[in-house]
């Protein structure tokens, strides 16, 4: 299977990019994504040592935490 490990850098105005710039240890986890010319839909998985889901669950565009 593929694998492929890439560093990205996020404008400041997307919220993952305030997410990981709150969590700097944080790592993401693309699983599946899909985008078109005007929007796009991601399924990511959050990994880190803060157990503080909290901040995640504030984000009107997470639908599900575990």
């Amino acid at each position: 299977m593929p694998y492929a490990e890439l560093t990205i850098t996020v404008p400041e105005t997307v919220w993952i990019s305030e997410l990981s710039r709150a969590y700097p240890d944080t790592r993401f986890r693309v699983l599946a994504a899909t985008a078109s010319t005007a929007s796009g839909v991601a399924r990511i998985e959050i990994l880190g040592d803060d157990s503080d889901t909290d901040y995640c669950s504030d984000l009107p565009m997470i639908v599900a935490t575990e």
